[in-house]
């Protein structure tokens, strides 16, 4: 599996503004880097047509090379790429689906290096950096850009199964999206939810779902961790919401509630086949003010 790590984030709000760094950043699906020229289509290059420019990725130890040849001191920075790398072979990403993060991306195309670039660095970097300069990405999934964070091509098995559940959670779970069984969850699931008793087949599953929609209209669930093993993938997990309808036989209370859990899946083809998310039951009862186990 190819994997390497954020090293250093940076935007620059206008043409030709010094880049600035910065810990974290907001991605937006289809627009690019909160705060930078891109995304609010002031780039130098955003007037040409058929670029995709959400992001810009580029090597750390491509731009030591470059130092070493040209005997410079330049810092990734100065390459005016949003992201510096370290460990992970950009070029390579062309064409294929990698996650940053949190964040989903596709590799639409080498950023080679331009006059521009090199009007604002010296003479020889547009040569030194020929094929290096970085990459070009769409944002296909919207989230946070951290220091640190993992990079992972998705076309790895194990990757494509936790992103499986990330989207399990994201694009059905969180927006109560029910058309997304038929694509997400197998015809045959058996899953056990915190708040209900195990079931089987997608329309079981969707009717759990609609059961904790009624009670937490805002539930929402966050994956703290993920690992992934075979055909296994465990997240621990957080869960919120407001209490807006009867659950346990107990009445509608307007408490916001939270708890933690843990969720078990196992896939199949693509597909998720068994589910068991454990949550602190006795901590949201306690929560919703029940006197005993339902």
């Amino acid at each position: 599996m190819t994997q390497g790590r954020v090293i250093s984030i940076q935007i620059a709000p206008a043409p030709g503004a010094p880049m600035q760094s910065a810990e974290s950043v907001r991605a937006f699906a289809g627009q690019g880097l909160e705060g930078d020229r891109y995304f609010t289509r002031q780039g130098t290059y955003s007037a040409t047509p058929g670029a995709v420019r959400d992001v810009t990725l580029i090597e750390s130890e491509a731009v030591e090379a470059m130092n070493a040849k040209l005997g410079t001191t330049f810092a990734p920075a100065a390459m005016r790429r949003n992201i510096v790398t370290r460990g992970v072979p950009l070029n390579h990403f062309v064409g294929h689906e990698f996650r940053v993060g949190e964040v989903r991306l596709r590799g639409e195309q080498l950023c080679q290096p331009c006059t521009y670039l090199e009007s604002l660095t010296r003479v020889g970097v547009k040569a030194a950096m020929q094929h290096r300069c970085g990459l070009r990405a769409e944002i296909l999934a919207s989230g946070t850009i951290r220091q640190g964070d993992a990079i992972a091509v998705l076309d790895d098995p194990l990757e494509q199964n936790k992103n499986l559940v990330r989207r399990f959670f994201d694009e059905m779970w969180n927006p109560w999206n029910f058309a997304k069984a038929d694509e997400l969850l197998a015809p045959d699931i058996v899953f056990k939810g915190t708040l209900g008793n195990e079931l089987r087949g997608r329309d079981a599953f969707c009717t759990y779902m609609r059961k904790v929609q009624s009670a937490f209209p805002d539930f929402h669930n966050t994956i703290l961790e993920i690992t992934a093993e075979d055909d296994r993938v465990v997240a621990r997990t957080f869960y919120r919401g407001t209490h807006r309808g009867e659950i346990f036989g107990l009445a509608p209370s307007g408490k916001e509630i939270s708890y933690a859990g843990a969720a078990f899946f196992r896939i199949r083809d693509g597909q998720l086949i068994e589910g068991w998310v454990l949550g602190d039951l006795l901590g949201l009862l306690r929560q919703l003010g029940a006197r005993s186990l339902p």
